[in-house]
């Protein structure tokens, strides 16, 4: 498809931005070109339209699943990638007993926990394992170090704004109002995983990997969220997704340290 420049464009953001925003606006004009959303009886005669249902809400799924789609790619592209030598960084001070070193512990930290709340940004805060280094008998050292993404945090609203911003431009919040229909934004319930979270452990994952292998580090990095309700590591695919740190959970998760030989 020939790409629209940005002329008749009233959007500043957009403007700003169209290296991004032209591939979501032109492939969601070229949908919208097979619809009449005024008449909702007619559609014109091609192979790629189809009948309306009589709902214009359903029938803008199509605009919705362009936004999704595009969304996960310019989510970890735009928005990831700009994190990533900090959170190499940041993993390589964890890797290279930083932590341990920021209070002179006398044990030496084996099992970090890391702790992340995509809510509420990207930040990440790691500190000893809760369950190996419980605080009754380690309170005199209680290392934790910081990681924030501000840069990554002004990209997401960047990246939202720009979907926002494509959908007034087009005129289409006459049919619906942009909020109550776009289903890509991660901000769901604490205890379902959502696309942008996937993606984020992937690329967390990646980089604690990465890292590893420069560092020839033993040191175990666990990724926490939203006060406990699930956990993943850092360190094997195969250690699957747990949600609460119920007894059972924490059992498995003793096991699966007792086998990397480490214990409590």
């Amino acid at each position: 498809m020939e790409k629209s420049d940005n002329s008749n464009i009233k959007s500043e953001i957009l403007k700003e931005y169209w290296h991004i925003a032209s591939d979501i606006y032109n492939r969601t004009i070229n949908a919208l070109s097979y619809y009449d959303l005024e008449n909702p009886s007619s559609y014109t005669n091609s192979s790629n339209s189809r009948p309306f249902f009589g709902n214009t809400l359903w029938d803008l799924d199509f605009v919705t699943e362009i936004f999704t789609d595009s969304w996960n790619y310019y989510y970890k592209f735009f928005v990831l990638e700009s994190m990533r030598d900090d959170v190499i960084l940041f993993f390589k001070k964890l890797q290279t007993r930083e932590l341990e070193k920021s209070v002179s512990a006398p044990h030496a930290i084996n099992v970090i926990d890391i702790h992340y709340d995509l809510l509420n940004g990207f930040d990440l805060d790691a500190v000893q394992s809760e369950l190996v280094y419980p605080w009754e008998k380690f309170r005199d050292f209680q290392p934790n170090i910081e990681c924030k993404f501000k840069e990554a945090e002004n990209r997401l609203e960047i990246l939202d704004s720009i979907y926002e911003e494509i959908w007034k431009e087009l005129n289409l919040n006459k049919y619906y109002n942009f909020s109550d229909s776009i289903e890509y934004d991660f901000k769901g319930t604490i205890n379902e995983m959502t696309d942008d979270e996937s993606n984020y452990l992937d690329f967390i994952k990646t980089c604690w990997m990465h890292v590893k292998a420069n560092t020839g580090s033993k040191v175990l990095g666990f990724m926490f969220v939203h006060e406990e309700t699930r956990f993943f590591t850092l360190d094997d695919r195969n250690f699957k997704l747990k949600t609460n740190w119920t007894e059972e959970n924490q059992l498995a998760f003793k096991k699966y340290l007792s086998n990397k030989g480490i214990n409590e």
